[in-house]
């Protein structure tokens, strides 16, 4: 876990991962933090770091970490499967077509038919709270609603299937889109980017904690 993190030291985490993971690995990385969006030159969404400037002081963003040169980090990492959770403003940028939104649905088939044949495909997703829009950080000292709603559904654990796909997660945050507050904004986004097989699906099962 990096807290507020300075640019290198994010950068440092993935070259990190990708000399490390190998081809049988899954990887999340998740962001919680500050986003921006510059659509004239750079037409390219950004992080913010902790030690990012002021737009005034850096226009081209040079302090910040680019979403283009952080997806094709991401993806040369030699992991299997590998998903991108940005709770960030403007995350959504992350996928260069965000106003085009497939949505897939796994079938009926038998949980274990699905992991071993999944296993088959590259997988390479991102989900963002929100798209182009600003994202909504909630209550002070609180969790994010991005955030809260995702704990939710990995505390479930997977109910009766022992599984949680991506689908899952995205399919609630969608839901919980429709009861939009003043103090509550969630404009989830799911895209595959880079090597993505639009077939596979990010599937995460619930393992119990080992005992001493």
């Amino acid at each position: 876990m990096l807290k507020n993190p300075p640019m290198d030291s994010i950068y440092g985490a993935i070259r990190n991962y990708y000399k490390t993971l190998g081809k049988n690995d899954q990887l999340i990385v998740y962001v919680a933090g500050h986003g921006d969006y510059d659509k004239e030159l750079l037409d390219d969404g950004f992080i913010v770091c902790a030690d990012s400037k002021s737009v005034e002081d850096d226009p081209l963003r040079n302090t910040y970490i680019q979403h283009t040169k952080l997806k094709k980090m991401i993806n040369k990492i030699p992991a299997k499967q590998i998903l991108v959770l940005l709770d960030i403003c403007h995350g959504g940028v992350f996928d260069e077509q965000v106003r085009d939104n497939p949505v897939s649905r796994i079938t009926n088939r038998n949980v274990l038919e699905l992991i071993r044949t999944n296993a088959e495909y590259t997988v390479r997703k991102v989900l963002s709270s929100v798209g182009l829009e600003p994202a909504f950080d909630g209550s002070a000292g609180k969790h994010s609603p991005f955030a809260a709603y995702l704990i939710n559904v990995l505390n479930a654990r997977g109910g009766l299937e022992g599984i949680v796909t991506l689908t899952d997660i995205h399919a609630l945050l969608q839901k919980a889109s429709l009861n939009e507050t003043a103090t509550l904004k969630i404009s989830p986004h799911l895209a595959g980017f880079g090597d993505n097989n639009p077939l596979g699906e990010y599937i995460l099962i619930p393992v119990d904690e080992k005992k001493n």
